[in-house]
């Protein structure tokens, strides 16, 4: 019986040790090959992108992860994906942020934050009827949070609903729309 080194596993080690002797460029060839030959080593993603964002080099680094992580769910929380999303879509890489809000609620339907993003960002592509849904959501889940005494986000639910009554002005819905800006005004205090 032939035994086989574990490429990935010892690229990964001497990414890890040229990162420690801040030999950056090693590392970033080490970390490349250990993915290339151990695709499911998180640790190697982890420390590349570490790098990357060290020298500057966001998008690459937002790049790396979103693939890692759109390949490799379970590797992330729900929070991390929003967080993901959120800088995706402040790099107008709408659709790649999108994924990440979706990929949230898959993890945490009940998180307020990944609803309230998605969203955000598709009333920004005038995908108004899937942002209503995702604003009622916000609404509905705040509502059985509070009702359990139980609220973690920082969602101003007054501008949930001002968004929901802007998205339901575009689609036509005028009675409903008013109806959300007058709860936006009730829960504002303006």
């Amino acid at each position: 019986m032939e035994i086989k080194p574990d490429f990935g596993e010892i690229y990964a080690s001497l990414g890890e040790l040229y990162a420690q002797h801040q030999r950056q460029k090693e590392a970033i060839v080490a970390y490349k090959k250990a993915i290339k030959f151990a695709p499911d080593l998180k640790d190697s993603y982890r420390g590349l992108v570490e790098i990357l964002l060290d020298q500057g080099k966001v998008d690459e680094a937002e790049e790396l992860s979103y693939n890692a992580l759109i390949q490799h769910p379970s590797w992330a929380t729900a929070q991390e994906f929003c967080t993901l999303g959120r800088a995706l879509i402040a790099e107008n890489k709408t659709h790649k942020g999108i994924a990440c809000f979706d990929q949230a609620i898959e993890l945490d339907p009940k998180l307020l934050e990944a609803h309230y993003s998605l969203g955000k960002a598709l009333a920004e592509k005038g995908e108004w009827l899937e942002a209503i849904n995702c604003y009622q959501q916000v609404i509905q889940l705040e509502q059985n949070e509070t009702e359990e005494n139980y609220s973690e986000s920082n969602i101003n639910i007054g501008e949930v609903y001002h968004l929901l009554g802007d998205a339901l002005q575009e689609t036509g819905k005028l009675d409903e729309s008013i109806e959300a800006y007058q709860q936006a005004i009730e829960l504002t205090g303006n």
